[in-house]
């Protein structure tokens, strides 16, 4: 669904320009035939450079604004942290790993709460009045995350934030496309990096600052917890307020803004009669079981390797690193070969690949085939999402935004099943590896899911209804 802003947004900058070019025209010909030339079309050929004065400005304040809102997004990164902490966590609150598992599916349960309310939300308040509610909601939600107030509370933190980059996710993307709606792609690629490039980052800094806690005692960790998610939230209300100040306020094109809420508003309907086909279906459990598995190996991985190894030659933050690393690569390197390119063979094979090598990584036995196992790993199963996406939308299945949005909200809930299912596992037997073998299985699944359905086959006729 591209969004394509009305010609209403530049028509007044054309018709200047239309304009000057007729006044020209006007000045030659009146000039050859010898009559006088009016005061007025001297006037006339002012307007232009009060215009284009006004557009420079108005353009300046677009970036501006834009750079400050990918800027606060990206601060919303610090939640790679979590994996790298999970077992100081666990210990800190006295948690089993069914409980540490619940805890970290609170997330999930506030971006499903997001997912029904941001499209009202837009279509009522504005898109820009979300965006900065998103900055503004994920600030106070870190602040609460810093009170250090025990483990009730910090469920409430993680729920909250959770519900507000859920709104943030949507309503980010839709103001940066109605501030540059002739750069979609690459705004959109600018911010998708943003949130990236800190992931990589972010627990490599996690890791430093729990070797100063293990340097000098474990009653360390409440300043090395709290204290960063204090900073981060003072930092984003900040950021939230300035945003809102009247120096940051736009012109901005009424056209364009409401093109981007309505297909906002067509992305996030979910409509039944459209999920009621067996190609729709089949994409749902093939999104759920990609991130449930993703974001379970990723939770749980370095806690094994703190469990299970008395000695690390590699941190666990080195994987949660490299799970970021191989990411951002895998998709920037998708982005440019052919659509298309081997696409039924990444459908059918990445995932098992990927599951297979995280499954001889966990039961290898060696401490430094882990990490390297697992972001080896990452590369072939980064490219199943985007594979996937591309195929929904080369093929007629219905409203696509109707099948991501429904797709979205099942995946929530399969992430909070699946970390509660892999701690209990893991308590039940006092062994990560099963645990871990079993959620890596939801790789495997997904390739041979998509091989025996002979999803990505492009001889085959799915049973999907039109487009219209």
């Amino acid at each position: 669904m591209l969004y394509s802003p009305k010609v209403g947004h530049c028509a007044n900058h054309d018709c200047s320009v239309l304009c000057v070019a007729g006044a020209g025209d006007t000045r030659k010909k009146t000039e050859v035939s010898g009559l006088p030339r009016e005061p007025a079309q001297d006037n006339h050929t002012v307007e232009p450079q009060q215009h284009n004065s006004s557009t420079d400005a108005g353009t300046t304040t677009r970036r501006r604004l834009g750079l400050t809102l990918i800027c606060l997004s990206s601060f919303t990164a610090y939640t790679s942290v979590f994996p790298v902490f999970g077992t100081q966590i666990r210990d800190f609150f006295s948690l089993t790993n069914e409980q540490f598992g619940s805890l970290m599916g609170m997330q999930s349960l506030g971006r499903i709460a997001s997912l029904l309310v941001v499209g009202p939300l837009i279509s009522w308040c504005g898109v820009r009045r979300i965006a900065e509610l998103g900055i503004l909601g994920c600030g106070a939600s870190f602040l609460l995350l810093g009170m250090g107030g025990g483990i009730d509370l910090f469920q409430y933190g993680l729920t909250s934030l959770g519900l507000f980059i859920g709104v943030g996710s949507v309503a980010h993307p839709a103001f940066l496309f109605a501030l540059f709606p002739g750069f979609k792609r690459r705004i959109f690629s600018v911010r998708l990096v943003s949130v990236a490039a800190p992931a990589i980052l972010l627990p490599l800094v996690a890791d430093i600052m729990l070797r100063w806690c293990r340097a000098g005692g474990d009653e360390r960790f409440h300043w090395v917890l709290y204290v960063p998610f204090l900073l981060v939230g003072g930092a984003l209300v900040g950021g939230g307020l300035l945003m809102s100040l009247k120096q940051f306020a736009v012109e901005e094109s009424t056209n364009s803004e409401q093109t981007g809420i309505k297909q906002l508003q067509e992305r996030s309907g979910i409509r039944l009669s459209e999920l009621l086909n067996r190609r729709s279906l089949l994409v749902i459990v093939l999104i759920s079981l990609h991130a449930s598995a993703d974001t379970t190996v990723y939770t749980f991985l370095p806690m094994f390797m703190d469990d299970h190894f008395p000695h690390l030659p590699i941190q666990p933050a080195y994987a949660v690193a490299g799970h970021g690393l191989a990411y951002v690569l895998t998709r920037s390197l998708l982005s440019l070969v052919p659509e298309r390119y081997a696409q039924r063979a990444i459908l059918c094979l990445s995932g098992p690949i990927g599951g297979v090598i995280v499954i001889l990584s966990i039961w290898s036995g060696n401490a430094l085939y882990v990490p390297v196992l697992y972001t080896l790993s990452c590369f072939f199963v980064a490219a199943e999402f985007p594979a996937l996406v591309s195929e929904m939308s080369s093929r007629s299945m219905g409203n696509l935004g109707t099948v991501l949005a429904a797709a979205y909200l099942v995946t929530e809930l399969a992430k909070m099943g699946m970390l509660r299912f892999t701690g209990r596992l893991a308590d039940q037997t006092g062994d990560y590896r099963v645990a871990l073998t079993f959620a890596a299985g939801g790789f495997i699944a997904f390739g041979v899911i998509a091989f025996f359905t002979r999803f990505g086959n492009p001889t085959v006729e799915e049973d999907c209804p039109p487009h219209g």
